[in-house]
C-alpha cells in the first residue's frame, strides 16, 4: 500500500467537504487515513479522489467526513467497519488492537500531536506491532519523523494507551475477542453448578486482587486523562479493593475499581486488567 498524505501538493489546498474554507492539508487527516484504508483493501483513492466521492455521497457534516459511511461505498472490497472505541470512556484494550492487527486488520487511532496542555487531535493509521510499540502510516509528511505511534506521539513518556484517544477497526470479516486471561474467572460464573464461585459477603472482608498486564495505569478518578496519571503498575502487583463490594466488577469492561497499593497509594485501575488472587 503506497502512504498517502494529506499535505502532498498535488491536493491539500484542495477544499475538503461540504464547505469552502478549510482544505485536506489543514484537516484532512482522517479523510487521508479512510483512503489508505480503502487502498489496502484493494481499492485506487486518494485523499482527492475520495473527497469527491463522499460530498457527491453526502458524506460529510461540513468539514468533517462521515467515516462510517465509506466502507458502505466500497461495498465491492469486501472490509468494513468492524469496531469504534472512545478512551474518554474507558482504556483502549490495547490486546484488541494486537490481536485485529494480527488477523491482519487495520486500526486508525487519533492521537493529541502536540505536547501542550490542549489536545490538537489528529488521526493515524496502526498496521503492525514493533515490540511494545506500532508501527503506523501517518497523514502528515514531515521528513525525518519517526514512523512508529510511540516514536513520534508519546510525549513525556506516556504509554500507547493514553496516547491513543479513540480508535476505529476495519477489516474483513467480524473480530475476533483478544485472548489475555481478563476477564476468565467472570465467565466462569455464568455458569451454574459446583463450579460458581462466590464472592465476600462481609462488607469489611478484604479482597485482593493483582494486575493482569504490564504498565496498567493507576489514576486519581476513574476515567482517562492526562492528569488523573498516578503511575504505572508492573504486572503483577499486588492491589487491595478499598470497597470489597466492587469484586463483583473484576474482569467486566468498561468498569473501575478504587484500590490500595501495597504502600498505601490510593486511586482506580481498570477492572478487566485485573484479577482476583
Amino acid at each position: 500500500m503506497k502512504q498517502l498524505y494529506q499535505n502532498d501538493p498535488r491536493w491539500k489546498d484542495q477544499k475538503i467537504g461540504l464547505q469552502n474554507s478549510l482544505t485536506i492539508g489543514q484537516v484532512g487527516c482522517m479523510l487521508t487515513c479512510l483512503a489508505m484504508t480503502v487502498n489496502q483493501f484493494g481499492g485506487h483513492e486518494t485523499p482527492a479522489s475520495l473527497n469527491e466521492r463522499m460530498k457527491a455521497a453526502n458524506g460529510f457534516n461540513g468539514a468533517w467526513i462521515k467515516s462510517a459511511q465509506v466502507p458502505g461505498q466500497f461495498s465491492q472490497l469486501g472490509f468494513k467497519r468492524q469496531k469504534y472505541a472512545d478512551g474518554k470512556k474507558a482504556p483502549i484494550r490495547l490486546a484488541d488492537i494486537d490481536a485485529a492487527l494480527t488477523a491482519g486488520s487495520l486500526v486508525m487511532v487519533r492521537v493529541d500531536w502536540t505536547p501542550d496542555a490542549n489536545i490538537d487531535s489528529h488521526w493515524v493509521i496502526l498496521h503492525k506491532k514493533k515490540g511494545s510499540d506500532y508501527l503506523m502510516w501517518d497523514p502528515w509528511q514531515k521528513d525525518g519523523a519517526p514512523d512508529t505511534l510511540l516514536g513520534r506521539y508519546s510525549f513525556d513518556g506516556k504509554k500507547a494507551e493514553d496516547v491513543i484517544l479513540e480508535a476505529i477497526w476495519h477489516g474483513k470479516g467480524d473480530l475476533t475477542p483478544a485472548v489475555s486471561g481478563k476477564g476468565k474467572e467472570k465467565e466462569k460464573e455464568k455458569g451454574k453448578g459446583k463450579g460458581k464461585r462466590k464472592r465476600p459477603a462481609k462488607s469489611d472482608t478484604a479482597v485482593k486482587i493483582k494486575t493482569d498486564t504490564d504498565n496498567l495505569a493507576l489514576r486519581s478518578a476513574p476515567r482517562v486523562a492526562a492528569d488523573t496519571l498516578i503511575t504505572y503498575l508492573p504486572q503483577g502487583t499486588n492491589l487491595t479493593l478499598r470497597n470489597p463490594a466492587d469484586a463483583a466488577k473484576i474482569g467486566q469492561q468498561d468498569q473501575w475499581l478504587p484500590v490500595k497499593t501495597k504502600n498505601g497509594t490510593t486511586g482506580y485501575v481498570a477492572a478487566w486488567y485485573v484479577k482476583e488472587t
